[in-house]
């Protein structure tokens, strides 16, 4: 079985064309998980054996145990052991579980010490406590958003650690008006979701080296 959350794909029906022709050359069942109602407007290739799962109607921790099931062991915020105290950390904050298990995977196996966060507020409880050295974050999300995080982050005393740490904001779309925000929030810079593994790591290596 493929998960695949069209959330992630938003309106963006080119890459979405791409996975697709290669999900139809194959024969395992593919879920495509959603919640907002712009993502049934993608165009869906009827060569794939697929079905179409709203998860706003699933039962409640249905989403989460599909996602412990698959990833488990990424989704654990661990501290670093004591041999690897020098691994640079990268704080994902995103509400969007699939894509953030999927993201810290590809840092994981890349030797980078990863913590996730749903949204704003955990990912400003994190790091009240914890250092990182970058942080990667969704525009919209509940409680706090990303705008809003950033400015905590930049403006606010308590987290004086991570007033220069590099903050990339990981979304869907963004159009001027929003870019000029981003980089009055205090953010760095912006990847478009659904990024390559490719543009993920230059971005990181941007900041990071």
């Amino acid at each position: 079985m493929i998960l695949v959350n069209l959330d992630s794909y938003g309106e963006h029906n080119y890459y979405m064309t791409k996975l697709q022709h290669k999900l139809a050359l194959s024969t395992t069942k593919v879920l495509y998980l959603y919640r907002e109602e712009k993502a049934l407007h993608l165009i869906l290739n009827p060569k794939v054996n697929y079905k179409l799962v709203n998860l706003d109607k699933l039962k409640p921790g249905v989403t989460e145990g599909i996602c412990r099931y698959f990833f488990t062991h990424f989704n654990q915020e661990t501290v670093p052991s004591p041999n690897s105290l020098e691994t640079q950390s990268i704080l994902l904050v995103d509400d969007n579980t699939s894509l953030r298990m999927y993201t810290g995977i590809l840092l994981q196996r890349s030797g980078y010490h990863v913590i996730h966060a749903e949204n704003g507020l955990k990912a400003l409880q994190h790091l009240d406590t914890h250092n990182v050295d970058l942080i990667m974050m969704d525009l919209e999300m509940p409680l706090m958003g990303g705008l809003e995080t950033a400015k905590q982050i930049r403006g606010n005393d308590q987290y004086k650690n991570h007033h220069h740490t590099p903050i990339i904001c990981f979304s869907a779309s963004l159009n001027t008006e929003q870019q000029q925000e981003l980089k009055a929030a205090g953010m760095n810079g912006f990847i478009f979701k659904p990024a390559t593994k490719d543009q993920i790591f230059e971005t990181i290596d941007r900041y990071l080296n």
